[in-house]
């Protein structure tokens, strides 16, 4: 998570959260630009959540605008 997203959630740096209280605490859907570029980060790393890996998958909206 960019330092920028995670204090406008009103979240202290040591703090943790999931995605649903973090995008509460926003007003809005996080997407794979608020994530930092990490291996840890790649929504096929590990055992991700579901909402967790859909977050960090860039959206159809947004691989279409890439492609022009």
């Amino acid at each position: 998570m960019h330092d920028a997203v995670w204090r406008a959630g009103a979240l202290r740096a040591d703090s943790i959260a999931c995605i649903g209280c973090l995008e509460s605490r926003l007003g809005r859907r996080l997407h794979c630009d608020d994530f930092l570029t990490a291996p840890l980060n790649d929504p096929d790393y590990g055992n991700h959540s579901p909402r967790l890996r859909d977050r960090l998958r860039p959206s159809q909206t947004t691989a279409h605008e890439s492609a022009r």
